[in-house]
């Protein structure tokens, strides 16, 4: 569902202060109310609003400049001021999509505005907020976008829905992008390393024409010709080692987009998701219960909706999730827990092999990791664990 709240664009009965610097017993700030916007052939939109009254003090955020200059406070029978709007434009966030800003173009000046919290992607053709999706709205940067939105005469529109999507649906996208950037990093690995072989081959037919170990002939007819050859192999050279950087770098950018997946479906890094996840939802739940008290203000129903999403959209994921570890143990891995170990028993973390001491809800106490010569314990959480030995055991009992 969309926000109840959404910022005000020019509208019957938006209140904004306004700055007047003409001579009409007008000069200072005033408080208007607007009763309606009426768009003008010169690009600028008459707000019909009521009569200035006494000056007020005091600047908000709302603060609008009227230039008597140009389009102002006309002389007409309306008598009501103008707004030289630059444009309108729509901050729009959705859970899916995160926090865009539609209608600006190259060249109209708001991208200077949102800079500070927004990039502009070319394949959105739009500015966004990084890592907005699937996310809460993040209000602090919305407002401080719009506030300066609206200093600089921009006409400005939110739209907030907080309906988070379905998890799987989310991941799934995650793994096309995943995909789509393996396929770039590896293209553009195999061009950067074809540019440094041809690069390379370059040099070597440059310096094939010299003898190897051939000095440069000091006033010879070809000590000019010999420079030059031997300039332009160090350039071919400098830049084949800079594109065999470049081609090494795509290519762990490639291999890094490939293991995605496998790397989010790891079954120990999955159970640490889910805990994290669990003590994540049990925080907002905390905080929802710890924040009623009185009547609830705009802010702390919106705060609010925004939490009981979150939730949503936590149970989502944590069902996701535990779909995925019953499926792993259904298809044979192991999933440790505190029914597999008594003290006594050995337990590898990898390589590492160490002696049980005490069996606990969450973790084993170990003997120290480092050794027998040490005195102390340590603790190890269970889905580290790689594998088991019964004392006396002939056969490891393996995990994973």
């Amino acid at each position: 569902m969309p926000s109840a709240h959404t910022l005000p664009a020019w509208r019957r009965g938006y209140t904004m202060r306004v700055v007047c610097d003409d001579t009409a017993n007008l000069r200072g700030e005033h408080v208007l109310t607007v009763e309606e916007a009426r768009p003008l052939d010169c690009g600028c939109v008459r707000l019909v609003t009521t009569r200035p009254g006494e000056p007020t003090t005091g600047r908000s955020r709302d603060m609008h400049a009227l230039d008597a200059t140009g389009c102002a406070v006309h002389d007409d029978e309306d008598g009501g001021p103008v707004l030289v709007s630059r444009g309108s434009l729509t901050l729009r966030h959705t859970r899916p999509e995160g926090t865009l800003v539609e209608g600006t173009s190259r060249g109209d000046g708001a991208g200077e505005i949102l800079k500070p919290d927004f990039r502009f992607s070319g394949t959105l053709d739009a500015w966004y907020i990084r890592g907005s999706r699937d996310r809460a709205a993040d209000h602090w940067k919305i407002n401080r976008a719009v506030a300066a939105l609206r200093t600089a005469l921009w006409t400005v529109t939110v739209e907030i829905d907080e309906t988070p999507r379905a998890f799987a649906e989310a991941e799934n996208e995650r793994y096309e992008r995943a995909e789509d950037r393996a396929d770039y990093h590896a293209d553009a690995a195999g061009r950067a390393a074809g540019r440094s072989d041809a690069r390379w081959d370059a040099a070597r037919q440059i310096m094939s024409h010299i003898p190897p170990g051939q000095p440069i002939l000091l006033g010879h007819h070809s000590e000019g010709r010999h420079r030059r050859d031997l300039a332009r192999a160090d350039s071919h050279e400098r830049r084949s080692v800079e594109e065999a950087g470049k081609a090494d770098y795509h290519a762990e950018r490639a291999q890094a987009a490939g293991r995605y997946e496998t790397g989010r479906k790891n079954l120990p890094t999955t159970l640490r998701r889910i805990k994290e996840l669990k003590a994540r939802s049990a925080r907002i739940e905390r905080n929802l219960a710890d924040r009623i008290i009185g009547p609830l203000t705009w802010e702390e129903t919106r705060w609010r909706d925004s939490r009981q999403a979150d939730l949503v959209q936590l149970a989502d994921e944590i069902a996701h999730w535990e779909k995925h570890v019953a499926e792993r143990e259904a298809a044979g891995e192991k999933v440790w827990g505190p029914p597999d170990f008594e003290p006594g028993d050995i337990v590898r973390l990898g390589s590492i092999s160490t002696t049980v001491v005490r069996v606990n809800a969450k973790s084993l106490t170990v003997k120290a990791l480092i050794g027998d010569h040490v005195s102390w314990n340590d603790r190890i959480p269970y889905d580290k664990v790689t594998g088991r030995d019964r004392p006396g055991a002939t056969r490891p009992e393996a995990g994973r």
